[in-house]
């Protein structure tokens, strides 16, 4: 259980860290002239209000599935840790 918990923080961490990140990226892509947060920005202003909800969903999900995929493998590396070092102490 402490494994999975692990693996829960640092996937927020990681997110965490990828949104400050691409949100630190907005001044250089506009002297850049590139689309900002790679066109999402204008996707959200073009949208009219029932696309608007369905790209937030869809922006939800990604988020949520990342963050569950990304559990998942951290997990899976502390509870290899976990076991080698138990191994280790034997």
């Amino acid at each position: 259980m402490q494994v999975l918990k692990q693996g829960m923080l640092r996937a927020i961490r990681w997110i965490g860290y990828s949104l400050m990140l691409a949100f630190l990226k907005i001044p250089i892509d506009l002297l850049r002239h590139r689309p900002i947060l790679n066109g999402l920005w204008h996707d959200w202003q073009v949208a009219s209000w029932p696309l608007r909800g369905q790209l937030l969903g869809l922006f939800l999900a990604v988020i949520g599935i990342g963050w569950l995929v990304l559990t998942l493998i951290f997990s899976l590396i502390y509870g290899i840790k976990q076991w080698l070092a138990q191994q280790d102490s034997e």
